[in-house]
């Protein structure tokens, strides 16, 4: 996975900042609507950095979810209280939404 990952990484840091980036890149790394994609691990990783911070009550805001698990498994977890944004609306229509999930596309004019 990792040379597949390394072929579609951008070549300049603003191609980050670029909605069209995320849409082509989640494009690619996927190969069916149920795929996720994890850039560093699953809730299980960082559970126990994660729970000397923030507890079940916490209000939690994932920017830049992507199609990642990790929202979901911490809601399974007890964290239900969640906004999870994304700039990539292709990501966020493929995105599971769970109860007490929000998910947002885009905060930004332009």
């Amino acid at each position: 996975m990792k040379n597949n990952v390394n072929k579609i990484l951008p070549k300049k840091y603003d191609e980050f900042l670029e909605k069209g980036y995320w849409d082509k890149f989640f494009n690619k790394v996927k190969k069916s609507a149920d795929e996720y994609f994890e850039w560093y691990g699953e809730y299980k990783d960082f559970a126990p950095i994660l729970n000397a911070y923030i507890t079940p009550n916490s209000h939690i805001l994932n920017i830049g979810c992507g199609k990642s698990l990790l929202s979901e498994q911490m809601y399974d977890a007890g964290f239900e209280q969640q906004v999870n944004i994304d700039f990539s609306e292709k990501v966020i229509a493929g995105s599971h939404i769970f109860p007490g999930s929000i998910l947002i596309s885009s905060v930004r004019n332009g």
